[in-house]
């Protein structure tokens, strides 16, 4: 593999650092922060190319074939474009214990004045305290997520939690009751009421009596 070789792989792979940031597509693989550090690596890569793909930085020792791998890469983003992991990976992973959502204190719901919005992981952590802390019990509460389904004909709205990237996605889910299933992967608002006393158990997933189950498009950022 020549200089010029060696240079046009690298610019490739800035490439789709660069691409990946710019179009919102990396949020498919990692969380938000990470934009400007993928941007800023893509150019350094882009600049640092420039000299050997134009032929300017002379020879290079021969390299391993395997180098051509890199190219791998370039040819998923851009010929493929794999999507977000969705139900597929929810159906075949645990749900796991909920953590207490980081971004807000415990908040009782005010029952009365229409649907309650509530995250996924805001409901999952309030229907497993053991004195219903948030006062699910009763109200009209509204969540998304996407679909899932299980092998005895259930489904379930679902989120994938990511920390770091996508390799380490948790699920978090919620049984839905008294609605036929949507397609699965189909992103819904659900509006219904907690089925109170479920979800206790970390084992079992909480589950809501639908009311109204309605369409909705994915969301730019698909991960909790």
């Amino acid at each position: 593999m020549s200089a010029k070789t060696q240079g046009v792989v690298v610019a490739l792979l800035a490439a789709v650092l660069v691409r990946l940031a710019l179009t919102g597509e990396y949020l498919r693989f990692v969380l938000p922060w990470m934009r400007w550090p993928l941007l800023i690596t893509g150019l350094v890569l882009l600049v640092m190319a420039i000299r050997p793909a134009l032929g300017l930085g002379g020879s290079a020792e021969r390299v391993p074939w395997a180098t051509w791998l890199l190219l791998l890469p370039v040819l998923i983003v851009f010929a493929v474009a794999p999507p977000p992991l969705g139900a597929y990976l929810a159906e075949r992973r645990s749900a796991q214990p909920p953590p207490r959502p980081a971004s807000q204190s415990v908040v009782r719901v005010h029952h009365g004045g229409g649907p309650v919005d509530l995250g996924l992981d805001e409901f999952t952590w309030g229907a497993a305290q053991p004195d219903d802390v948030m006062g699910l019990t009763g109200a009209t509460l509204r969540v998304e997520g996407f679909v899932s389904t299980d092998h005895q004909g259930g489904w379930y709205l679902t989120r994938l939690v990511i920390f770091c990237c996508a390799a380490d996605a948790v699920v978090e889910r919620i049984k839905i009751l008294g609605h036929p299933a949507p397609p699965r992967d189909q992103w819904v608002r659900v509006t219904g009421v907690w089925v109170a006393g479920t979800g206790a158990d970390p084992a079992t997933p909480p589950e809501m009596t639908a009311t109204q189950v309605v369409d909705l498009p994915p969301p730019k950022n698909p991960y909790g």
